[in-house]
């Protein structure tokens, strides 16, 4: 096997599909509809914003984070 090390710096959010996926659920949570459910029930507003992620989004994230370096 070929296997090629890639050292990353200590903090490295490009590199962090957490950080996208984050990004998505800040982008659902500050929608307006999202905002008066927020208001009362914190719970299900954050419950809302992970339904609004899909397998695609999922798929999207770790690709953006691994280039080319992962056969995604």
């Amino acid at each position: 096997y070929r296997i090629t090390y890639t050292f990353l710096p200590r903090y490295s959010p490009d590199c962090n599909p957490v950080e996208a996926c984050f990004m998505k659920m800040k982008t659902v949570l500050k929608q307006k509809a999202i905002q008066e459910i927020l208001q009362n029930n914190v719970e299900l507003a954050i419950l809302e914003a992970v339904s609004c992620l899909t397998n695609v989004d999922i798929y999207e994230f770790y690709k953006g984070c691994t280039g080319n370096y992962m056969n995604l």
